[in-house]
């Protein structure tokens, strides 16, 4: 080996073992930066998790239930309270609690008509 070929040898080493410490310096920051955000994460979930407990769930409904009415028309308020009167098997139509609708055409005569 001639002495230019060792001098780039030398340097090349050099330049790497350069490159290899800043490498690692980069990953030794990312590293850290990504261990804060983790930790970041698990105050911002505890806090969260601490919170919701605080809270009793009954009011919760409370709530939403009273903001549900707040933003209802007084036409669907009217409805709401029809259907509550009418129960489950209620006839809007006739607006009693069992359907009480009678026809009023003859189905036997009308199918004979349109048969004939």
């Amino acid at each position: 080996m001639s002495e230019a070929q060792r001098g780039q040898d030398e340097t090349s080493e050099e330049e790497s073992s350069d490159s290899d410490e800043e490498g690692q310096k980069v990953e030794d920051i990312t590293m850290s930066k990504v261990q804060a955000r983790a930790a970041r994460r698990d105050r911002r979930r505890l806090k969260v998790n601490y919170s919701i407990k605080l809270v009793d769930i009954s009011q919760v409904l409370v709530a939403r239930r009273m903001i549900l009415e707040r933003n209802k028309t007084g036409e669907v308020v009217d409805e709401s309270l029809l259907l509550k009167e009418l129960g489950i098997t209620g006839c809007l139509a006739c607006r009693t609690p069992v359907c009480q609708w009678k026809p009023s055409v003859d189905e036997i005569a009308c199918q004979a008509r349109i048969k004939s």
